[in-house]
């Protein structure tokens, strides 16, 4: 009894009163002490003598017979299963959301219900549920009966057709189908993918009684990793592109400092206000060329990214740019050797790289962000501009080049999945006595349970490295725990910003098969950024710049030169 009592109170607290009330109602009925004919849906009873109980009674009661009760189990089970993972996932910072979506759900059903005669609405209320979980996880991998295994988002239609086949409760299928596509829609494909308004909002009350988490670990894994010291690296290989943490020439030193004496008292006289910034790790390609005029280059990857993920197309820029431009491929905080720390969030990278700046003695620069990093990138440029109201504030950027990325709210639907993939990397067992390469099969073979695309896996496995100096024990370059923790707030979310804008050229370059910069993203971006140019590059995704490189290196020369 103590491990069921351990187990019970483990269970999030929503869906644990939805299961314990299905069950205990439904046995209840059974036993004879609930009148099965006061805990259905009816029209005239519910109107007409107002018998308001029957709405929530009808979601929750099940009749039991022989030939009823393996289906019960199936639907107990589904419950548990998609609402425990939606409460502790999606929103385990999201209490008050999360209650709303069960309310809307429960809503809906009931008004279908009634208008279509349904008197019992468990199968629907449990399937709009589960519905819901697959849209958001659409491309996770689940195991089904008789070892069969596909994609998230069949799993609804899948069960369709079993009642089809083994009952007849596909009105009830369709309708849950229904209901839970009809939240989806309204609260994440309309605004997300159509451009419209939130049409499904929490309502404060709600919010007030279950407010949203701030912080905390929510029981996953363990706590954050500390921020790892500062080490100088060494060259990356005798060709002449370095490898560094932030050693920049004598003389760019001295540069900087007659250049721009009173633009480094403006941003050291304002540091007390803003997020304190850490050492970013970078590559530097300049091939040992002569010092040049011409801005440097600073490039920012996407989350779970890298700057290796950059190392081929750095050498290129480097190498094509006219006239010539050092290339800085950089680390983000919580990514590659740059080190970890609790906050992350646009605000934070953006001081980052004011930091390097005045680090690296550069006045003024050329940058090209992906993903996560073209938000940085945006932020930035908006933020260190000269204008009217602030006419010492020094302009860093000179030109800007954004990968797939807009300044709109929320992302691309396939980043639904991003925590799932966090907290799935941090369940992999690893022995520290196999090698790196053994280790990451490993790896690749727990996520792909989780995770379809070998491409992806792949991509997300380049951070698992191997810590001699710990004892050969293996960790991820990423900071996992700071990642998930701050997503929702810190990098799904662009900051909103009003009265900013950046003059200076801008290039937009976007998968022509993302849906990561959409056509009704184009107002905000023209008013961000007035001159800035959008391209599409056809049957790119979201990581145009490995997919299709050599039109992807075109289109960035190409604007650098100009």
């Amino acid at each position: 009894m103590s491990d069921f009592q351990t187990w019970y109170k483990q269970v999030p607290p929503f869906t644990r009163i939805w299961l314990s009330a299905t069950v205990g109602i439904s046995l209840l009925a059974k036993i004879g002490i609930l009148p099965i004919g006061y805990l259905i849906l009816q029209f005239a009873p519910f109107f007409y003598k107002l018998q308001l109980w029957r709405p929530m009674t009808a979601v929750l009661f099940y009749p039991l017979n022989p030939g009823t009760g393996f289906h019960f189990m199936m639907n107990c089970y589904f419950l548990y299963n998609y609402s425990l993972r939606l409460e502790t996932d999606h929103y385990k910072q999201k209490p008050g959301d999360y209650m709303y979506m069960l309310f809307f759900n429960w809503i809906l059903c009931v008004i279908v219900g009634l208008v279509m005669e349904l008197p019992i609405l468990m199968d629907p209320m449990v399937l709009s549920v589960l519905y819901v979980w697959c849209k958001l996880n659409k491309d996770v991998i689940v195991n089904f009966w008789f070892g069969m295994r596909f994609k998230a988002m069949y799993l609804p239609w899948v069960l369709l057709g079993m009642n089809m086949i083994l009952s007849s409760g596909s009105i009830f299928s369709l309708v849950g189908i229904f209901v839970g596509h009809a939240y989806y829609f309204l609260k994440f494909s309309y605004p997300s993918e159509l451009g419209g308004p939130a049409l499904i909002e929490t309502p404060f009350f709600i919010k007030r009684y279950f407010p949203d988490v701030q912080g905390g670990t929510h029981g996953f894994g363990i706590p954050p990793v500390g921020q790892r010291p500062v080490q100088q690296q060494q060259q990356a290989d005798t060709t002449g592109f370095r490898h560094a943490w932030g050693r920049a020439m004598f003389l760019s030193v001295v540069r900087w400092t007659v250049k721009s004496s009173f633009r480094s008292f403006y941003l050291s006289a304002t540091c007390c206000t803003k997020p304190t910034p850490v050492p970013l790790s970078f590559t530097r390609y300049e091939n040992n060329v002569p010092d040049s005029n011409a801005p440097p280059v600073l490039v920012l990857h996407g989350l779970f990214g890298s700057k290796s993920n950059w190392n081929s197309l750095g050498k290129a820029f480097h190498k094509n740019t006219k006239p010539v431009r050092k290339i800085y491929a950089i680390d983000a905080r919580n990514h590659g050797d740059s080190p970890h720390t609790d906050e992350h969030s646009y605000e934070h990278m953006v001081e980052d790289l004011v930091h390097l700046y005045q680090t690296l003695g550069i006045e003024k620069a050329a940058i090209i962000g992906h993903s996560m990093g073209g938000r940085a990138m945006m932020l930035l440029a908006l933020k260190y501009v000269t204008n009217s109201t602030q006419p010492f504030q020094p302009q860093l950027v000179e030109k800007a080049i954004i990968v797939d990325i807009s300044p709109s709210t929320g992302l691309g639907t396939s980043n639904t999945n991003i925590p799932l993939f966090l907290e799935s990397m941090k369940t992999i067992q690893l022995s520290p006595d196999v090698t790196i390469h053994q280790a990451r099969k490993i790896a690749d073979e727990q996520l792909s349970r989780i995770i379809a695309e070998k491409s992806l896996r792949d991509f997300l496995i380049t951070n698992l490295v191997k810590a001699e100096k710990e004892g050969g024990r293996f960790r991820w370059r990423i900071n996992l725990e700071s990642l998930e923790r701050n997503f929702n707030s810190g990098v799904a979310q662009f900051p909103q910003l009003t009265g900013l804008k950046f003059d200076g050229p801008t290039l937009f370059i976007a998968g022509g098969r993302s849906d990561y910069v959409k056509p009704q993203d184009v107002p905000l971006i023209k008013t961000l950024f007035p001159k800035a140019e959008i391209t599409y590059v056809k049957d790119a995704g979201h990581w145009v710049h490995s997919e299709k490189s050599t039109e992807f290196s075109k289109l960035v020369l190409n604007f650098l030169n100009e």
